[in-house]
């Protein structure tokens, strides 16, 4: 008598739920893993922004760059009065001439949109006016203080309290 060499479907069928079970498990640990890594992308990108328009300021008398300035005057030279033409190019400047910059070689990819990018906060600025700005998460210049942060800081902010509380989570189960 030859023996059936195959599998029951009931056999498939265990497998298939217990390969279900494992994904449900596995699946959630990669996507707090990437919220994670975005989480720390943002703080280290809005850390080299903030140092780099704080050495802008200093350098040019106490002025920030201009939001229609603000990738120019990140990436290029200037002098300290903005004379001349401004901006140049790192490339055949006069050092003389224009001594600062360039504070970046390029603006930081915003890893919630990935996008570079800067753009006018939705809320109050100087003056109290609002400014809106259709892009839902670039990175912005708060005009009192010229820090820079992400429009979607809620998003992060969320992230950084679920990224905590499971940290607390952790912590307490292995005491």
């Amino acid at each position: 008598m030859k023996a059936n060499r195959g599998f029951t479907l009931v056999e498939i069928l265990i497998v298939v739920v217990i390969l279900g079970i494992l994904a449900a498990i596995v699946v959630p640990q990669f996507t707090q893993a990437s919220t994670e890594a975005k989480v720390s992308s943002s703080l280290s990108s809005l850390q080299s922004l903030r140092s780099q328009i704080e050495l802008y300021r200093i350098q040019h008398n106490d002025n920030v760059p201009t939001l229609a300035d603000f990738e120019d005057a990140m990436t290029m030279c200037s002098n300290a009065a903005l004379s001349g033409d401004g901006y140049v190019e790192v490339e055949g400047r006069d050092k003389a001439v224009y001594p600062y910059g360039p504070y970046m070689q390029i603006l930081p990819v915003n890893p919630w949109n990935n996008q570079r990018g800067v753009a006018a906060a939705g809320g109050p600025t100087m003056a109290g006016s609002t400014i809106r700005t259709p892009a839902p998460c670039i990175w912005t210049p708060r005009a009192s203080t010229m820090r820079m942060m992400p429009l979607c800081w809620r998003r992060l902010r969320l992230a950084m309290r679920l990224f905590l509380k499971k940290k607390r989570a952790d912590s307490t189960k292995q005491d």
